[in-house]
C-alpha cells in the first residue's frame, strides 16, 4: 500500500520522463526576468567573507562576555546600551572637566572671596530652575520643551556675552582691555 517491496523498504523515486515539465520554482527563487533571482527577506543568509564560516576567537569571546554580563540581548538593544553608555561617558567627562575649571574661572572673574558665597546661591538657583523646568513640562509636548530649552540657552549666552564683553574689552567699541591677573 505504501509502494514498498515485500521486504517492507521503500523505493526510490522514479527519474522524471524528458517529456515531462520540470517542477516550478518556488517563489522563493522565482527569476525575476533581469537574470536575478528573487529571495523574500526572511530567506537571505549572511555571507562569510573570511571564508571560514566560524566567528573569530575575539568576537566569540567579546560576544561571551556580554551575554555573561548582559544576559541575552539583540543586536538592536546592545546598540542602544553602547549609545547610551557613551552618552553618559560624555556627561560625566564634560562635567569632570568643567568642575576642575570652576574655582580658577570663577576666581579671574570675581575673585577668591565669593566662591562660597557662589557655591550657596547655586544651590537655589538650581532648585528654581528644577521648579520652573517642571512647570514646563507638564504644560508644554517634549518637542516644543526641547525648542523653549534651547531658546533659553541661546538667550542666556547672548545675555552673558554683552554682560562679560565691557568688563573685557570684548566686542564692544572704545571699551578698556581688562587689567586683571594672566592666566598663563
Amino acid at each position: 500500500a505504501d509502494g514498498g517491496d515485500d521486504k517492507g523498504g521503500a523505493k526510490p523515486n522514479p527519474k522524471p520522463k524528458r517529456s515531462e515539465k520540470p517542477a516550478t520554482p518556488s517563489p522563493s527563487t522565482m527569476d525575476t526576468g533581469k537574470g536575478d533571482a528573487y529571495i523574500p527577506e526572511g530567506e537571505w543568509q549572511s555571507m562569510d567573507i573570511s571564508g571560514s564560516g566560524a566567528k573569530s576567537k575575539r568576537r566569540q569571546w567579546f560576544e561571551d562576555m556580554v551575554r555573561r554580563v548582559y544576559g541575552d540581548l539583540d543586536m538592536n538593544e546592545l546598540e542602544r546600551i553602547a549609545m547610551l553608555s557613551g552618552m553618559l561617558f560624555f556627561i560625566i567627562g564634560g562635567y569632570w572637566l568643567l568642575r576642575s575649571c570652576k574655582d580658577p574661572i570663577m576666581t579671574h572673574i570675581v575673585g577668591i572671596e565669593y566662591i562660597p558665597k557662589a557655591k550657596m546661591l547655586s544651590l537655589f538657583v538650581v532648585l528654581g530652575a528644577v521648579y520652573v523646568y517642571n512647570i514646563l513640562v507638564d504644560r508644554y509636548p517634549k518637542h516644543q520643551l526641547f525648542y523653549i530649552v534651547g531658546g533659553f540657552y541661546v538667550c542666556l549666552r547672548f545675555h552673558c556675552d554683552d554682560a562679560i564683553a565691557p568688563h573685557h574689552g570684548h566686542g564692544q567699541c572704545g571699551a578698556a582691555p581688562h587689567a586683571g591677573p594672566r592666566l598663563d
